[in-house]
């Protein structure tokens, strides 16, 4: 695999770059590529011609699609026979009015045609210079317009004018220059007008605008868990699974802009590293954040600071709130952030809520502003951490064999085992009790491995019951260990047989053993997975109350400052729910434990939706919660089919 890092422009795409190196680049919205392609052909030979708009916030790749469409009008031939793109800058500072609309149009033809006509080229900037000082006659318009369509007859193309952010033209420009633009774009067909805009600006809803059904509409929508991996892929040169792209995407929103900046900063790290290292990166391109904000007018500032410290779609009368201005002016100021495409629009009417067009600038507000803040933003992010990074507990076997053979604690005690071993006078070297119990339970631990990978649960539950009945009597930190060990081995096999009654019993008697003051951190992580596991055979085996006490008791235990100890609550409270737990319930229990909050809290969500209830939360949180949900509803069975098997 080829992992050198092309040269991307995330801002300017097209700008000092070759066809060629464009079209490699492009690598999502390829759909929506073949449409606007689709209408361009078909306008070749039409007597009015389609004019199209995409449209899509800030970073969703506008400017990406519109310098690949010229890639392809210069190097499709049966289109570069009678199509020339002519681009406009993004930003259309001099333009004011129609007349300048169609002088910018004549200047940026003259560079279009520069490399393969220079003379023509220069022929054209000579009368763009002469019109430009003609500025006051009352026929400027009309002449800056015939230069355009004259310069057009004479290549034998149609112009292809790409026009980017519309909806400020729209706004800036008197209120004549979108009717007489629709009266030149309906009746020449020498013009083909491809623009862009940040969203459905109102000269494109209303039937009293110019604009109204002039435009076939090309949405760009935020990019799929499938297309931010190819994204990623040619951005950073690293492949990542679609487990480890979903938190980028819900973290960005889809954006492309936004994911591509983050893949130039991952460089090989892992998924952990790079969630954890968020702060770092809104650090490295503070920048690029602040430098939004500072192009937003101080009173519309003042509103999308709002939105932003909010972090949730929020309505008029909240943002208000916590802008503290007038609702009616703030209601003003949102509609103009939504034509621009700076905040997002959910609903209609009275139930108009608004949030934030780049997810990003939400959590790069609240990282920077306090400490309190900031931790939200922090706890969210360790909560995807663990989630997203661990591998789903679907099969015991997984779980049997990333711990027994890999258990650092197991693993540890072999190895010390190995280094007890003392020799006599005579140099004969004899094993000390400890390293004999510790390759007991290393050898015994193989076997059970063995039967699980040959099928034979029967045979590997009497060798766990070997080991408990072994282990059982004996002092030792390490024997206690792999007691416990045992005994949870013994739980999840008993469960995956369906002896419910038998896991109980198994559960019970680690509860008997282990539950004293002061035990070690492994033993309370076992001591909370045991409780997990009780809970769920006991609702499967519809006994609710001792099944709710179970889980209580296991919250009890639980600590979220843990990462395995989160993966753990998580990935069994799924299967509990998935077997008919009361997920509502689960969630109380957690929240009146003190658990439901900080890295839980994006879980505790999740319980409650499932129950029905209706959730307002950031949408990053609420797409985790999604995910949780979908997890809960593919989940695999607490117990097999037929107990006492």
């Amino acid at each position: 695999m080829n992992t050198t890092k092309p040269s991307i422009r995330k801002f300017n795409p097209g700008t000092f770059q070759s066809d060629d190196e464009l079209i490699r680049q492009f690598v999502v919205r390829k759909h929506e590529l073949q449409i606007v392609l689709e209408v361009l052909s078909e306008n070749i030979d039409a007597k009015s011609c389609q004019h199209i708009l995409v449209a899509g916030p800030r970073g969703r790749g506008k400017t990406m699609l519109l310098a690949r469409v010229c890639a392809e009008l210069r190097k499709n031939e049966a289109l570069s026979q009678h199509l020339l793109p002519v681009r406009f800058m993004e930003e259309s500072q001099e333009v004011t009015n129609l007349a300048d609309f169609w002088l910018e149009a004549l200047f940026h033809l003259a560079k279009t045609t520069a490399a393969v006509n220079p003379e023509f080229s220069e022929e054209l900037l000579v009368t763009h210079k002469d019109l430009a000082v003609r500025w006051q006659d009352s026929n400027f318009e009309e002449m800056a317009r015939a230069a355009v369509l004259g310069a057009a007859d004479r290549i034998g193309r149609k112009l292809v004018l790409m026009v980017e952010n519309l909806q400020s033209l729209s706004a800036d420009l008197d209120s004549d220059f979108g009717w007489k633009l629709r009266k030149t774009l309906q009746s020449e067909p020498q013009i083909i007008l491809l623009a862009t805009a940040t969203s459905q600006f109102k000269e494109l809803r209303d039937a009293d605008e110019p604009f109204f059904e002039l435009f076939r509409i090309v949405h760009l929508e935020p990019l799929s868990v499938a297309e931010c991996a190819e994204l990623w892929r040619m951005a950073s040169g690293e492949e990542r699974d679609s487990r480890e792209i979903k938190p980028l995407r819900i973290l960005t929103g889809g954006s492309p802009r936004l994911l591509v900046i983050v893949a130039t900063y991952a460089e090989h790290r892992s998924l952990r590293q790079l969630l954890e290292e968020l702060v770092a990166l809104v650090d490295d391109h503070t920048e690029y954040f602040r430098g939004h904000l500072e192009t937003i007018a101080k009173t519309e500032r003042r509103v999308y600071l709002a939105v932003l410290d909010l972090w949730q779609a929020s309505s008029p009368a909240e943002i208000a709130s916590r802008a503290r201005m007038d609702v009616r002016s703030v209601s003003a100021l949102l509609a103009r952030l939504a034509d621009r495409g700076i905040v997002l629009v959910e609903g209609s009417g009275r139930k108009r809520l608004y949030a934030a067009a780049e997810r990003l600038y939400s959590i790069y507000y609240k990282l920077r502003r306090e400490r309190d803040e900031a931790t939200l933003v922090q706890n969210f992010i360790q909560f995807m951490t663990v989630f997203y990074s661990s591998q789903k507990l679907d099969e015991i076997f997984d779980v049997i064999r990333l711990e027994a053979v890999q258990s650092p604690a197991i693993r540890e005690g072999f190895q010390r085992a190995m280094a007890s071993d003392i020799a006599d006078t005579k140099g004969v070297y004899r094993k000390t009790a400890l390293a004999i119990d510790l390759d007991t339970a290393d050898k015994h631990f193989s076997k059970v491995y063995e039967h699980i990978q040959n099928g034979e649960q029967q045979m590997a539950i009497e060798v766990c019951e070997q080991l408990v009945e072994y282990f059982g009597g004996k002092d030792s930190s390490e024997s206690k260990s792999i007691l416990a060990f045992a005994l949870k081995l013994l739980a999840e096999l008993q469960e995956l047989l369906g002896r419910g009654e038998n896991v109980l019993r198994t559960c019970e008697d680690f509860e008997t053993r282990y539950r004293k003051p002061g035990q070690d951190r492994r033993i309370t992580f076992r001591l909370c997975h045991n409780s997990l596991a009780k809970a769920g055979t006991l609702f499967v085996l519809n006994r609710r109350p001792a099944a709710l006490e179970a889980f209580r008791t296991a919250c009890f235990d639980f600590d979220p400052d843990d990462p395995g100890m989160v993966d753990l609550l998580i990935a069994i409270t799924i299967r509990i729910v998935a077997a008919g737990a009361p997920a509502g319930e689960l969630a109380e229990i957690l929240s009146a434990q003190g658990k439901g909050g900080g890295v839980m809290e994006t879980f505790v969500i999740a319980l409650r939706m499932h129950a029905g209830e209706s959730v307002r939360a950031p949408a990053e949180v609420l797409e985790v919660a999604e995910d949780i949900l979908e997890q809960i509803e593919n989940d695999v069975p607490m117990l097999g089919p037929k107990d006492g098997q």
